[in-house]
């Protein structure tokens, strides 16, 4: 159990992810906290919030869970379910919307369906394609998994291959938060390759994230 804790301005204690990212090395001492809550505020408006280390902090009603296979990662946040392939990356493989707020996620309440063409689509300034699911190994790190925020990231390299091709490599962070029925992204092409010496700029014609919907 965290030994912190946040609340309000009244005292009252507020749902809160809180990590712990360092410690001094010889004392054991906190250095820095990472604390993730919700609030909502109107223009202008501001709320104050305190730490405290006496514990007792509280997570969500609704919590942001993360299970893995040896294949895919599916994140849950209640009210949206949707699962991140391991190999050959497609940015979501499947997504599903708890439509009828009856607690499941039916096959009529799919909304994304599995697909080698979703995910990130490079186009070349000399027209060669480059899907995101092309790469069989990406980089898969679940780096935050609730109870309030789970983040997943997915990261390939750039890889030159000739002076008139080189696969664009991507960083990809899906943010999922308890409760909520969407999912944050961003998707950052990266430039720099690390298997040549010497490389070829990263033209660009188009780039485009796509996704096989189903909305019935």
């Amino acid at each position: 159990a965290s030994p912190f804790r946040v609340t309000d301005a009244s005292g009252s204690t507020v749902p809160a992810q809180i990590t712990v990212l360092n410690k001094q090395w010889q004392s054991g001492y906190v250095r820095h906290l990472l604390i993730t809550l919700e609030t909502a505020l109107n223009a202008n408006e501001k709320r104050i919030f305190h730490l405290k280390d006496d514990g007792g902090n509280m997570a969500p009603a609704t919590q942001v869970s993360v299970s893995e296979t040896g294949t895919d990662i599916t994140v849950n946040t209640g009210v949206l379910r949707f699962k991140v392939k391991k190999q050959n990356f497609n940015l979501f493989d499947e997504v599903f919307i708890d439509a009828n707020v009856n607690g499941s996620f039916e096959p009529g309440e799919q909304v994304i369906t599995t697909s080698a063409n979703n995910g990130g689509i490079f186009i070349s300034r000399q027209d060669s394609v480059f899907k995101s699911s092309d790469v069989a190994a990406p980089t898969i790190t679940v780096e935050e998994a609730g109870p309030l925020r789970a983040i997943i990231r997915v990261e390939t390299p750039t890889i030159f291959l000739d002076i008139t091709r080189q696969r664009p490599g991507h960083m990809v962070r899906l943010y999922a938060y308890a409760g909520k029925p969407y999912v944050k992204v961003e998707y950052t092409l990266k430039n720099s390759t690390f298997n040549s010496k010497y490389a070829w700029p990263l033209y660009c014609k188009d780039f485009s994230v796509r996704m096989r919907l189903n909305l019935g």
